[in-house]
């Protein structure tokens, strides 16, 4: 709140923040509710929250998914779903705008993320069948998905390991990848021009989306892969060593 009416100006009369926690559902109606209430309509809900991962798909605990997959899609999907009958129940004349932010990850089978790919991947098939039936109704809700590729916020040092515990490694995806406020001035102008579904990321990232969507998985992966093999092999190493493949089985044997 203190950034926003000291940094960029904003009357404390125009800040409202409200608390509210994507494992919770009944915080996440209370949430809209509120805003509501504050302001009386609410133009655009951003649902900007997310937790990514790096782990192996066959050593990553189920409660690690079910976690992934309630941040990620399933509290998002809720959000929304209150955002947008809030909306219509306001009546004729009244509009909105949802804002995914996805990731690239969802379009891509990117290794070590398969929880974060399945459930980012979720999130566009909702958003994209959510535009269709809201364009079907005349319903003046538009939907934009944004999907970024790797930005250099502190993402892979928080995504979760195979325990669920913080991987608490920067990896090159994030330290070499977008600066925030290139991929916020990005998002914004995809926003207030109401796009649908926008990609924002390195050349090599929107090339790979492109390959996965029209060619079969091992095909397109055989050309990308040269580009990311000494990143991928030194991530694996990262999450077997973080692991102890050895230990895991000990594990798995222990409780059967």
């Amino acid at each position: 709140k203190e950034s926003l009416t000291k940094g960029a100006g904003m009357r404390d009369a125009d800040v409202a923040v409200v608390t509210l926690d994507l494992m919770d559902k009944d915080s996440l109606g209370h949430a809209v509710e509120a805003a509501f209430a504050c302001f009386g309509r609410v133009d655009i809900l951003c649902n900007n929250a997310g937790v990514s991962q790096r782990s192996l798909a066959r050593m990553t605990r189920i409660e690690v998914y079910e976690k992934l997959m309630t941040i990620d899609y399933v509290g998002q999907l809720f959000l929304t779903q209150q955002y947008v009958s809030k909306v219509v129940d306001q009546g004729k004349g009244a509009s909105g705008h949802v804002v995914q932010v996805s990731s690239v990850a969802g379009k891509i089978p990117a290794p070590f993320r398969s929880g974060y790919c399945a459930a980012k991947a979720a999130l566009n098939a909702y958003s994209d069948v959510l535009r269709l039936e809201l364009e079907l109704e005349k319903v003046d809700i538009a939907v934009t998905v944004i999907s970024p590729g790797g930005v250099q916020t502190d993402v892979s040092s928080n995504a979760l390991d195979q325990d669920g515990k913080a991987f608490g490694t920067a990896d090159q995806v994030t330290t070499q990848g977008m600066r925030v406020e290139k991929c916020v001035a990005w998002m914004l102008t995809a926003i207030s021009n109401r796009l649908e579904d926008v990609c924002i990321c390195s050349n090599l990232e929107l090339f790979a989306t492109k390959l996965f969507a029209f060619l079969p998985v091992g095909k397109a992966t055989a050309v990308i892969k040269p580009k990311y093999q000494a990143y991928m092999d030194k991530t694996l190493n990262q999450v077997k060593s973080k692991a102890g493949i050895e230990t895991w089985n000990r594990k798995l044997k222990g409780s059967s």
